[in-house]
């Protein structure tokens, strides 16, 4: 397995992934909420490429298959463009596998050389396996923002984590 950035050629696999990883009820997008067009993706893709502060990376397994992907949103404004917000996804039959630390790596190289100092992420409190991820990877708990997901008409809490870096 190894990590890279995305390209237009990861279009199609890459939606795929998100359909697949969002099904895992974890994520932000409810199974199935997610509208995705090749076309719409690839233009996604393509503006990604040219921001500076901001970056997709897709793990790719020995067969060829994404089977995670983490995506760097930072901005250009003045007072924020030194932090991004880092959004992680790793299909369910690859997790514990290590794709999860090695995308967070590559994030977090890619960000250092991008200027970035604060990298923010979030997880819902009862994903213990993203929080013992997280928390083995330095990431600190910077809060809780309660009842700020609405699942299957039942509210959840997320615990937002921060890391900075050199």
């Amino acid at each position: 397995m190894f990590v890279r950035e995305v390209t237009r050629d990861d279009a199609a696999p890459l939606a795929r992934l998100l359909k697949h990883v969002d099904a895992s009820n974890v994520m932000l997008f409810h199974p199935g909420e997610r509208k995705i067009s090749l076309e719409g993706l690839e233009k996604h893709i393509q503006n990604i490429q040219h921001t500076p502060h901001s970056r997709w990376f897709v793990a790719v397994a020995a067969n060829e298959t994404r089977c995670g992907y983490v995506f760097i949103m930072g901005n250009d404004l003045q007072r924020t463009r030194h932090r991004a917000s880092v959004v992680i996804g790793v299909e369910e039959r690859a997790r514990g596998q290590g794709v999860g630390s090695q995308l967070i790596h590559h994030a977090e190289t890619w960000a250092e050389n991008a200027g970035v100092h604060r990298l923010e992420l979030t997880t819902l409190v009862h994903n213990h396996a993203a929080i013992s991820l997280y928390s083995s990877l330095g990431y600190e708990r910077e809060g809780i923002r309660y009842a700020s997901l609405c699942i299957d008409d039942v509210y959840h809490d997320e615990i937002y984590f921060y890391k900075l870096l050199t």
